[in-house]
């Protein structure tokens, strides 16, 4: 075995070792956040949150799950969430961040919205998001069920 052979054994060698090193260093600096919309995204919406996004910060990523509710952006490095959800807000997707474990199905269902559609207040551990994705999610749903909500509070639609 010749000197260059053995180099290239050891060089082989060291990057099999140092491998999952450097793909632990780069996971490090991986930012994921969370989030929650307060209605279903559309396909359209996050066509259009994508262009949005991209325009922020050409690496995040964004993606939705299939209950269209659950949403999950993750970049290298820091990630501004205000930004984020200013963005995802232009594309008319209301959000709260999910603090603690992802959301799963059975919490979406059970605490996003009640059966005649009216948002139900989600606690996310955030309060002043929490309060500010409710009362967005209220006057749209209020704006679009006039009649409803007249009914609903005890009045009627002509007052």
């Amino acid at each position: 075995m010749g000197f260059t052979t053995r180099l290239g054994s050891f060089v082989s060698l060291v990057l099999v070792l140092l491998a999952p090193l450097v793909g632990r260093g780069q996971q490090q600096d991986l930012s994921i956040v969370h989030l929650l919309a307060n209605a279903p995204v559309s396909v359209a919406q996050e066509k259009v949150a994508n262009a949005h996004l991209e325009l922020l910060n050409p690496d995040l990523r964004f993606s939705v799950h299939g209950d269209r509710q659950r949403l999950k952006v993750g970049m290298r490095g820091e990630m501004d969430v205000p930004s984020v959800q200013s963005s995802l807000a232009a594309a008319g997707i209301i959000t709260s961040v999910v603090s603690g474990p992802p959301p799963t199905a059975s919490t979406v269902k059970s605490a996003s919205i009640d059966p005649s559609g009216f948002p139900v207040f989600l606690d996310t551990g955030d309060p002043a998001l929490d309060d500010e994705a409710y009362r967005a999610a209220k006057a749209a749903w209020v704006q679009s069920h006039q009649q409803l909500y007249q009914q609903m509070i005890g009045g009627s639609a002509d007052q």
